[in-house]
């Protein structure tokens, strides 16, 4: 498996990434916030502000098969360079083995090289990626959601 640094365009042109990104929909999407409706000239901005951080991953056979987003950020309290780990997804089928374990580690190289000093990442309570993240990252914050 290849993972590398990837532009939107080159996230959201991939033959592959519909598919993928209904995948993911399905498995992590909050259904109180309805179909997700990622809005791309936002998503633009932050990346040409340099507040959007993309890897891609691809399969043997060169398809994409995943991709973790990152927002650099500034922690307020502390006036301390951080980053949010957006989305991490990988297909069901190339999730045995290490290879979201890389995936992740794309991520924190991502964070770390526009300065941040740690990431803050969130996963859907009770999946493999919150066991995961319980086992290499230590648990900071539980994060809640209450529809308005």
């Amino acid at each position: 498996m290849e993972i590398r640094e990837i532009t939107l365009d080159e996230l959201v042109n991939d033959p592959s990434f519909e598919g993928l990104s209904r995948e993911y929909h399905e498995e992590s999407g909050n259904p109180d916030l309805g179909k997700a409706r990622g809005d791309l000239d936002v998503y633009r901005k932050r990346e040409a502000a340099g507040l959007l951080r993309l890897a891609g991953a691809y399969g043997e056979d060169g398809n994409l098969v995943g991709w973790v987003s990152v927002f650099p950020t500034e922690h307020i309290h502390y006036s301390r360079p951080i980053a949010v780990l957006d989305t991490v997804f990988l297909s069901k089928r190339f999730r045995l083995g290490p290879a979201g374990l890389k995936l992740l580690h794309k991520a924190y190289g991502l964070a770390a090289s526009v300065g941040a000093d740690g990431i803050y990442m969130s996963a859907p309570a009770g999946s493999r990626l919150e066991k995961l993240l319980s086992r290499i990252s230590k648990p900071k914050d539980v994060v809640f959601w209450k529809k308005l």
